[in-house]
């Protein structure tokens, strides 16, 4: 393992040039860079990318090296110490690595501590020795849909008699072919495995057909074995892009090094080794999850009293007609819900019991009668079988280096089933959020942008801390918009006319 200190300020500079020095060995850099990568990366007065950070940047991605999962401060670097209005504080100091380092040492993180008396974060590089294997619960792979044992397993599986409504019928058979698709998975071992050994065959048995070039028997085995690597390259292929999530890239070459590299990253930036509750208390490995857990119940685990909705005097200008009304509450359709369950992107995140939308899509054919009685059962009923409610608990981060629980949004992940009656509802209701919320709410309705409103804002606080007046907005027909200073677009417009 090969660690580069920064001991002067402004060194990356010559980063490139110690490349050549790692030669695929494991590389950290860690040290004060003296310049920020991004504009987050600064507290106050950063409102663009500077010469130095566009030069940071490509250096970086020339020596091809990251920042490590770090925790605890996000600010590395203070102006000043002792000067209470300093407001500028900047994440100067790094801990980077190298891909090698990561498949290598895939458990190591850093941890940046206070100032105490420096104007600098002390940054500490931690590698345990070693991590206790969790066992894995059931994910299935969207390849073995491929495989033409498939459809004879949901087949077989499917026609076993279970007693109850339809919807505990559809859960206990997706229990049942839980063992089967995961053997029929595993039945060749790891897929990362077999594409290496394959390929050592097809080298091996290339080299005897240039050597006998009219032995039939080799030729045929040559073939084979190219059939066979040109069949778990593709399965290697599909559990990449599933598990790297990248939905933008549809086609081209197997770019399965691109995949490694995200998959490796997600997972190294998702691990939590360390956390502070809101008290400042550090918690480590197993007491981490203890204090997500106690966090959340403080605020969402109490159930608080609130006012009966026919008690308020709340006046909705906006409203559906009956008629509107009564199409979103029409019967669903077979038809319906197979359009929204084909709507669900194969490589979602997935729920507690492990499917995909894929294996559904594929095995329609086979499920799509019991799946369409099931979810219109639902609907007639209004009860939902518990493990079809169930979802998994993912932290998202709100910052890049997080430090408190607090730091961490919930996001639930919810099954397949539930996805699918969830967009069936969606869709009833989208075609009418239009002509309900208000114009000034620019996300989350079809047809608008996000981004329309932040623009706006961007283009009328631009300056606002200037002596001069207000900078005038270029462009027109923006929507009027209330601001925190309780003024209107158009009243300000009145205040600076165009």
């Amino acid at each position: 393992m090969l660690v580069t200190h920064l001991l002067k300020e402004g060194n990356y500079g010559n980063l490139g040039a110690q490349k050549v020095i790692t030669n695929r060995v494991p590389w950290v850099i860690l040290g004060d860079f003296n310049v920020t990568m991004k504009m987050d990366e600064q507290s106050y007065g950063c409102s663009g990318i500077s010469n130095d950070m566009n030069e940071f940047r490509e250096c970086i991605g020339d020596i091809e090296v990251e920042d490590i999962l770090s925790s605890r401060f996000q600010f590395t670097w203070t102006k000043s110490l002792k000067n209470p209005n300093c407001k500028t504080l900047k994440k100067l100091d790094r801990i980077m690595i190298n891909e090698i380092f990561l498949e290598k040492y895939s458990q190591t993180h850093g941890v940046f501590l206070p100032y105490l008396i420096s104007d600098h974060s002390p940054a500490i590089l931690r590698i345990p020795n070693a991590v206790n294997a969790k066992k894995k619960a059931f994910r299935f792979s969207n390849f073995v849909t491929d495989k033409r044992e498939f459809l004879p397993i949901v087949r077989d599986v499917w026609q076993v008699e279970i007693e109850g409504f339809m919807m505990y019928q559809v859960v206990k058979k997706l229990k049942l072919m839980k063992a089967r698709l995961n053997h029929l998975s595993w039945q060749n071992g790891d897929v990362f495995d077999r594409v290496t050994k394959l390929k050592e065959q097809l080298k091996s048995v290339q080299h005897e057909v240039d050597c006998n070039p009219h032995n039939e028997v080799i030729k045929t085995k040559s073939c084979k074995v190219l059939n066979d690597y040109n069949e778990a390259r593709r399965d290697e292929k599909s559990l990449l892009m599933q598990k790297a999530k990248v939905e933008w890239l549809k086609s081209g070459d197997m770019n399965t090094a691109f995949f490694h590299k995200i998959i490796k990253g997600r997972l190294h930036k998702g691990r939590l080794m360390s956390i502070c509750n809101e008290q400042g208390e550090n918690f480590e490995n197993d007491r981490v999850a203890e204090q997500f857990v106690k966090h959340f119940q403080a605020f969402l685990g109490r159930t608080d009293e609130v006012d009966d909705f026919a008690r308020c005097n709340i006046n909705f200008p906006k409203q559906v007609s009956h008629e509107e009304a009564n199409r979103m509450i029409r019967g669903i359709s077979n038809v319906e819900i197979k359009n929204a369950m084909f709507e669900i992107e194969d490589s979602k995140a997935l729920g507690p019991n492990g499917f995909t939308a894929r294996f559904y899509k594929s095995a329609w054919s086979i499920i799509g009668s019991d799946v369409c009685k099931a979810i219109l059962e639902f609907f007639h009923s209004g009860k939902l079988l518990g493990e079809v409610n169930a979802t998994l608990i993912s932290l998202v981060p709100k910052i890049q280096t997080p430090n408190k629980v607090s730091d961490f949004r919930p996001i639930a992940c919810c099954n397949v089933l539930y996805k699918c009656i969830s967009k069936i509802i969606t869709n009833r209701l989208k075609r009418f959020l239009s002509d309900l919320v208000d114009e000034n709410q620019s996300a989350f309705i079809v047809g608008r942008q996000i981004t329309k409103n932040i623009l706006l804002a961007h283009e009328l606080f631009k300056g606002y801390n200037r002596k001069q007046r207000v900078k005038k907005v270029s462009g027109a027909n923006y929507t009027p918009i209330l601001f925190w200073t309780n003024y209107t677009l158009s009243e300000l417009g009145e205040l600076y006319p165009l």
